[in-house]
């Protein structure tokens, strides 16, 4: 319903809230990179969970999820703080913040031609292929998120190493 789907950008909206106060202290204790590491995995059942829901509420529920994973942003700006010195961090701050942002407007233009995709390569009548089409959409921003935090479980925390070495 249309309740529901206000309901569901709530859910994302809150959550994100949520996770943002959190971060700036799980940064300091975990490190960035881990913290980072942890919202993307954290987002994966949401994006999972989006390629089987079959009403509303579940809706609510992987939006939840997905807005967890929306607190990125605070892992990025500390992580290239930490990063970067003083003369460059700025714009590298400015950059990564703006390539997050860039990201939806990305997805949003990229999605449908995603879904054209799959849409083609299925058989059969056209609401199964319509239906299946936008459910199998979803692997792509599934496997972007495993494979940025597998990525970043293999990067450095620090320019000088790793937080428990020095």
């Amino acid at each position: 319903t249309k309740q529901q789907g206000a309901d569901a950008g709530a859910a994302a909206v809150s959550s994100t809230i949520v996770m943002r106060v959190l971060c700036g202290p799980m940064c300091d204790v975990f490190g960035a990179r881990r913290t980072f590491v942890l919202l993307l995995l954290l987002a994966v059942p949401g994006i999972l969970g989006l390629m089987f829901i079959t009403d509303g509420n579940g809706l609510i529920v992987c939006r939840f999820f997905i807005g967890i994973g929306l607190a990125t942003f605070v892992t990025s700006q500390v992580w290239c703080s930490q990063m970067f010195g003083k003369d460059i961090v700025g714009v590298v701050n400015a950059t990564a913040g703006g390539w997050g942002n860039l990201g939806g407007g990305v997805t949003n233009l990229t999605m449908p031609f995603i879904f054209q995709g799959f849409y083609s390569a299925l058989s059969g009548e056209t609401a199964y292929k319509e239906d299946l089409a936008w459910r199998l959409c979803y692997i792509v921003p599934l496997s972007m998120h495993i494979l940025g935090a597998a990525l970043a479980l293999t990067c450095r925390d620090l320019p000088d190493g790793m937080i428990k070495e020095l």
